[in-house]
Parts: structure tokens; C-alpha cells; sequence
């Protein structure tokens, strides 16, 4: 018995003809990514199947979805080796999806996940509970590897380098 799938799209056809040279294929041949092989077939089924999706509850699932990987983030953002191969495959979303949704943010995982890092850093700069703590101490405590690296994007992001932002809070105190 042969199943087929409604006709709710042109990515129907697509999807079927897919799933079908998939059935037909040789059992012994070597595919040579299976990844790359189930990222088009979930492509081809939202697109064939998700037809009836509208234009909000396709917008509110990958809202949801950024957010779950923001949040995802957020919990690692001390990881110094942090990249956005890794946050893809923790949120069981390819990494190509992944650049998509920060691209509808305008700008990219990377620069996101250093935003944050810039963030964190200078609350805790800002934070007179923390002035024990070195600059550096405080960089690295947030993923940074590299304090030439981390005064440059400070100073880049805020107009000042972070000992002048920690020092500009002592002196208006």
C-alpha cells in the first residue's frame, strides 16, 4: 500500500520524490552526511506539510526557538570555547537555521554571544562588590581568553577601556 501526501504545496512533490530515490537507494551505499540528508528532509517536510502555518505561528515558533538558544546561551557564556556549531546542536537545530534566526536580529551568533560577554563584564566592572576582582579576573570569569582582546571590544562597545569605565564609577560615587 502506497501513501501520498496531500497537495498543499509545491515542496510536496519535492519532499515525495525525495522520500521515494531515499526507499529506492541502495542499502549498501555510504551516504556521506547524514545530516546533510535530514536537514533537507525536515526542509521539505515544514515546507510540503507546514502549509497550513500562518505567517504569526511560524513567526512566534522561531521567536520561541531564538529565545530557547539565547537562554542557552546566557547559561554558558563563561565557556570560553562556546561556539555556534555547539549552541546549534544543543538546540537540536542546525547550525544554518541558527545563523538564519540571528540574522533576523541583525547580527550574528558570534557577535551576540561577545555582546553578552561585553555585558556581563561591565555590570560586573560597574559592581563595587567586584572591585577585588582584576579586569582581566573579570574578562576571563566571562569567556574572554585574551585582555588585549577584551579591553579592544570593551573600549569599541562603550567608549572607554575598562579600567577608565571602573574608574569614572569611583570617582561619580
Amino acid at each position: 500500500m502506497q501513501a501520498s501526501l496531500p497537495h498543499l504545496s509545491p515542496s510536496t512533490g519535492l519532499l515525495s520524490a525525495f522520500m521515494r530515490q531515499l526507499v529506492d537507494a541502495d542499502a549498501s551505499a555510504s551516504i556521506q552526511s547524514a545530516d546533510a540528508v535530514t536537514e533537507v528532509m525536515l526542509g521539505l517536510m515544514v515546507n510540503a506539510l507546514g502549509g497550513d502555518l500562518t505567517d504569526r505561528e511560524a513567526s512566534s515558533i522561531r521567536h520561541q526557538q531564538l529565545q530557547a538558544v539565547k537562554r542557552f546561551i546566557e547559561t554558558h557564556l563563561d565557556d570560553p570555547d562556546i561556539k555556534p556549531a555547539q549552541v546549534a546542536a544543543a538546540n537540536r537545530i542546525s547550525l544554518r537555521y541558527l545563523h538564519a534566526l540571528f540574522e533576523s536580529e541583525g547580527t550574528t551568533v558570534q557577535q551576540h554571544i561577545i555582546q553578552r560577554r561585553l555585558d556581563r563584564c561591565r555590570r560586573d566592572l560597574s559592581n563595587p562588590a567586584m572591585r577585588h576582582r582584576t579586569v582581566t579576573e573579570i574578562a576571563f570569569a566571562w569567556g574572554f581568553q585574551n585582555s588585549t582582546h577584551f579591553s579592544r571590544r570593551f573600549k569599541a562597545a562603550y567608549g572607554q577601556s575598562p579600567t577608565e569605565h571602573r574608574d569614572l564609577l569611583v570617582v561619580q560615587a
